[in-house]
Formats: C-alpha cells, sequence, structure tokens
C-alpha cells in the first residue's frame, strides 16, 4: 500500500543526493495532499542554469511512486555524452532508499 509520508521522505532523500550531484533546484509537479498515480513525477530536480556543461543545464531528473526519468533537450548529441547523466540520477535513486 502506498503510504505518502514515506514517500515523502524518499523525495527529501532523494532531493539531498541529488543536489550533492549537480541538481540543485527542485519543483513539486503535485501539490501536497492531490492523489499521485502510480508512474506520475512528482517532484522534478535542474541543476542551476549556471552549470558549466551545456547538456546539464537542459537536463532534469524526475521521480514518483513507481517512476523515475532522467531527460535532457538539445544540445544532447549522443548517449556516451548524455549517459553520466542518467549514471548521477540511478545513483542519487538507489543511494536515497531507506533502510527497509
Amino acid at each position: 500500500m502506498f503510504n505518502a509520508s514515506r514517500a515523502e521522505e524518499f523525495y527529501m532523500r532523494f532531493g539531498g543526493v541529488a543536489y550533492q550531484a549537480g541538481f540543485q533546484r527542485s519543483e513539486r509537479l503535485v501539490p501536497p495532499g492531490f492523489h499521485v498515480q502510480p508512474g506520475q513525477p512528482v517532484y522534478r530536480y535542474k541543476p542551476v542554469e549556471t552549470a558549466s556543461n551545456e547538456l546539464m543545464r537542459s537536463a532534469l531528473l524526475q521521480v514518483g511512486p513507481g517512476v523515475f526519468t532522467a531527460n535532457a533537450i538539445p544540445p544532447y548529441k549522443s548517449w556516451t555524452e548524455f549517459s553520466p547523466i542518467v549514471a548521477r540520477g540511478i545513483e542519487a535513486l538507489l543511494d536515497s532508499r531507506d533502510d527497509s
């Protein structure tokens, strides 16, 4: 069963880890207390506009119940260039899990 309190704790942990990975802005996509569908992003995390890497400036991570996405817009040129951003996001996701 979905536990909103545990989900919020996860989002806060993820936000802290994502912040350390360079995604220092967060945006809540669904207001607190609103029903969230499985697979629906609840938070979006973005780097600051002054990030040194142009691709990094266009990247974002999203999380919600049962969903994690890593996205970027042009100048996305290759998987080789984008994959480190995906790896940062996956590391943040794994590092944010609770002990149980």
